[in-house]
């Protein structure tokens, strides 16, 4: 039993760290009553117990770190609203008199990422609603994206808040990351969630398209209001 919360413990400890099971197993390669049979009575003490307790320990530590994987990769239905906005975090700020609102990333190609948050300050009932991008790619050097445009031809408010080289090779030039904000009215979003909408981000001769889909939009605002 004490092996057993040992790796429950350490599961858990993983999941919420977010070191991965690798880490786990290099955790329970000292566990107590797995590695040594000081969890075992004395009538039970011998070779084959022993290896018959590291086998049923081993088996529990597969089962668990199993769910937790399948916890860290549960994917949230995108098209469905009541999904996105169950998903959607609400932090109060009680010094600043402010919350934020903040839905998860949706799926995308590898290395783009575009979500959509808000801020709501208490006192002043003024609201901030805003798309949030970021996008890595390997180039020679940045893209410094500094303006993005709607389907429809519109100029959307972009900044360009932060940018950084991830990783560099010598012959094959660096993998570079840029952060992107877009600030949008509600009366702009709630025109979208018929449909949804895409916006382009351009920089120094590059480009790339993000999708946000009326449903991610529905579900958002029905909780950012």
């Amino acid at each position: 039993m004490a092996a057993y919360n040992r790796v429950a413990s350490c599961c858990f400890w993983a999941y919420c760290r977010r070191v991965g099971p690798s880490q786990v197993l290099r955790r329970l390669a000292y566990t107590p009553g797995i590695n040594s049979v000081t969890a075992v009575s004395p009538v039970m003490q011998g070779g084959a117990v022993k290896g018959m307790v590291k086998k049923i320990a081993f088996f529990m530590s597969v089962v668990l770190l199993s769910a937790c994987g399948a916890v860290k990769t549960m994917i949230v239905d995108f098209d469905d609203p009541k999904i996105v906005a169950e998903s959607v975090s609400v932090n109060k700020d009680k010094f600043k008199k402010m919350v934020m609102y903040e839905a998860p990333f949706l799926p995308s190609e590898a290395g783009d990422k575009v979500k959509m948050r808000a801020w709501k300050w208490v006192e002043r009932d003024k609201w901030v609603y805003q798309v949030y991008a970021f996008d890595t790619y390997k180039s020679q050097t940045f893209r410094n994206y500094d303006r993005a445009y709607d389907d429809q031809g519109n100029r959307l408010d972009t900044t360009l808040v932060d940018k950084d080289v991830q990783s560099c090779k010598a012959d094959e030039g660096c993998h570079y990351a840029e952060h992107i904000t877009i600030n949008l009215p509600r009366d702009y979003l709630e025109k979208k969630i018929e449909g949804g909408f895409s916006f382009k981000i351009s920089g120094s001769g590059e480009e790339q398209v993000f999708v946000v889909p009326g449903s991610y939009i529905d579900g958002f605002l029905s909780v950012a209001k």
